[in-house]
């Protein structure tokens, strides 16, 4: 049987009152350090991060091999995404050197066609593309 079944929903709220508690203490310490300008963004974040791994902590949730499998995978994606970066910024420079927006926009420029009729050609794939692309994170996440 679920955690309050077969009660109304205010025993049930009155109930589930203390498992957010710490969870409220976080938040108003992160906002509130903020806020307060005690931190910074980055900071902020480290303290909300601490403050969660010291919880989890107190109250056994966490033991060392799955902290350890959430530091790895934590590092994975921090590895993607300055790999990411580096590719941006490898690839704006190539675009800057060999001159590709100059270039482009050139030919945009000389196009026989309205200013209108570019911007609608300009338009529709982004259009296009925004419609499918709910639909594909949908379907990559299952």
């Amino acid at each position: 049987m679920a955690k309050g079944e077969g009660k109304n929903n205010e025993s049930v709220r009155v109930d589930t009152l203390p498992e957010i508690v710490w969870p409220m203490v976080i938040f108003v310490l992160m906002v509130g350090g903020l806020m307060g300008g005690i931190f910074t963004p980055t900071e902020a974040g480290s303290v909300g991060a601490l403050s969660v791994l010291l919880y989890t902590l107190f109250r056994k949730q966490l033991d060392l091999r799955a902290f350890v499998r959430s530091v790895v995978e934590s590092l994975r994606t921090a590895a993607m995404v300055f790999i990411l970066i580096a590719g941006s910024t490898v690839l704006g420079h190539f675009i800057a050197v060999t001159n590709i927006p100059t270039i482009a926009a050139d030919w945009v420029v000389n196009l026989p066609v309205h200013r209108h009729v570019l911007m609608i050609m300009i338009c529709f794939p982004y259009l296009i593309g925004g419609c499918c692309i709910d639909e594909m994170a949908w379907t990559w996440d299952t």
